[in-house]
């Protein structure tokens, strides 16, 4: 980190001994103190994605995106992990997930359902096609398929 003008450190560099919010090693260094708590507990990181931890003892997943962290498992397992979090870190707990990453999630007394509701209309919106009506089959059955001619260039393929 650069000293403010006028401070009368010309030419030397700070070290700064915690990051700061904003930063752009801000977030990597609070992955690697975040990493390093749930290590104590024996979460180890996927090996296909790091921001996804798993426990053998807990029946825990955690998955973190940039600073969100989401828990799965047993209510009793997830209190115990929130419990040691706490020591490092001030945590807030909302119950019941609805949203994550965009995709709706709807708890059922018998499944778990995920939508993309939101993501169809901006999609459809898009494309101006947010007034369209669904159909179960978008082209009509009776109609011939003809094969394309090679000579004609392909239809908006960029856009597609």
């Amino acid at each position: 980190m650069m000293p403010p003008p006028g401070i009368g450190l010309d030419r030397k560099v700070l070290h700064l001994l915690k990051s700061l919010y904003g930063l752009k090693q801000a977030l990597v260094a609070w992955f690697e103190r975040l990493s390093s708590a749930v290590a104590e507990l024996g979460f180890l990181s996927c090996s296909f994605d790091p921001c996804i931890f798993i426990s053998p003892d807990y029946n825990v997943i955690i998955v973190v995106y940039i600073d969100d962290i989401t828990t799965v498992g047993r209510k009793s397992d997830v209190c115990k992990v929130y419990q040691h979090l706490t020591k490092y870190f001030t945590v807030t707990i909302k119950e019941g997930l609805s949203c994550l990453l965009g995709i709706e999630i709807l708890h059922t007394t018998t499944s778990l359902e995920l939508r993309q509701t939101q993501y169809i209309t901006n999609i459809l919106t898009r494309f101006g096609m947010e007034n369209s009506r669904p159909v179960s089959t978008p082209i009509d059955r009776k109609a011939p398929l003809v094969k394309a001619d090679e000579s004609e260039p392909a239809y908006e393929k960029q856009l597609y």
